[in-house]
């Protein structure tokens, strides 16, 4: 995807193509900082939330709270917060799914 392509998803705010700038590596911090910017703008509306955590945005945002850039991090954990409030069943899947996986882990290290 090129640069004009991932401004284009952001000014377009297409949350697919949002989606995809943050499966994305190797990007500069100020594209995912305004990938999550423009989700957490457009989460307030139900059927984008719907659409949000269809595309996988909760694991998603997950990942980038680790991110060593704090704006980066920030967003994703608003992001987070904005899609698990109304979905308590999602998130505690979620913390299952990853709680399992950090055993998992653990255990062959």
């Amino acid at each position: 995807m090129s640069n004009f392509q991932v401004y284009r998803a952001v000014f377009d705010r297409e949350i697919p193509k949002l989606v995809e700038i943050l499966e994305m590596e190797n990007l500069k911090n100020e594209i995912y900082r305004d990938a999550f910017i423009t989700l957490n703008e457009l989460v307030s509306h139900q059927e984008n939330k719907d659409m949000m955590i269809t595309k996988g945005l909760v694991e998603i945002a997950s990942k980038f709270t680790l991110w060593d850039h704090i704006d980066v991090r920030r967003e994703a954990m608003l992001l987070l917060g904005n899609l698990i409030i109304f979905w308590p069943n999602i998130f505690r899947k979620f913390v299952v799914h990853y709680e399992r996986k950090r055993k998992n882990k653990s255990k062959h290290n």
